[in-house]
């Protein structure tokens, strides 16, 4: 057998359940910013939550809406995005009824006010997540962070 079709062990496998956090590089003060969060899921999972932890005196929270990832789940969906606290966007998604979601897309759109200058950064923080046929929450995603520069208008 050689290196070229060896099959990997399990424990090489790469995470269930990968979270993008996707912002621009840099807007101006004033500025409205988009910011997604993306999951692969391709196992299934039946809910995520997860908080999105960034500088609340940069930037400001306006509005928060479901993304593509949460329409494609084979059941309706419960599903929220709550400020808890300035700087703290609390998701939480969970499919009804047994039914799961393994697919790739956008879990979350957050619009937020550049209100200050500096460079802030989007952390995801205590992920966890329900995988089809399981019956206890994994935390072992991978997770990308990103930042935002917001520059003088």
């Amino acid at each position: 057998m050689t290196a070229s079709n060896a099959v990997p062990a399990p424990a090489a496998r790469s995470a269930s359940v990968r979270l993008d956090v996707r912002a621009p590089p840099s807007v101006r003060v004033g500025d409205r910013v988009t910011i997604t969060i993306d999951a692969d899921a391709f196992g299934g999972i039946r809910n995520l939550s997860f908080a999105v932890i960034y500088d609340g005196t940069m930037l400001e929270l306006v509005s928060s809406s479901p993304g593509s990832f949460v329409q494609q789940a084979s059941a309706p969906v419960t599903f929220s995005a709550e400020e808890t606290s300035s700087g703290n966007v609390l998701v939480n998604m969970d499919i009804n009824n047994g039914g799961v979601v393994a697919a790739a897309g956008t879990v979350v759109v957050l619009e937020f006010n550049a209100q200050n200058p500096g460079t802030s950064p989007i952390m995801l923080r205590d992920v966890s997540f329900l995988e089809s046929g399981r019956s206890s929450n994994s935390t072992a995603a991978a997770v990308r962070s990103a930042s935002v520069t917001i520059e003088q208008k």
